[in-house]
């Protein structure tokens, strides 16, 4: 089982890396642009996934 502290700190890193301005942030920032709050926070969501796996 994972430690909570680091579980903690995998979540920190993989939620700075997905704001951190990139290719991934520009996908999010236009689906959330032309879809709507909604389709961003999905798309934002479907990246955490990806991360985690």
């Amino acid at each position: 089982m994972l430690d909570p502290e680091k579980l903690v700190a995998f979540i920190l890193v993989t939620g700075v890396t997905s704001i951190v301005l990139g290719v991934s942030m520009a996908f999010v920032i236009s689906q959330a642009i032309w879809r709507g709050a909604r389709s961003g926070l999905a798309a934002l969501l479907g990246m955490q996934i990806g991360c985690g796996v």
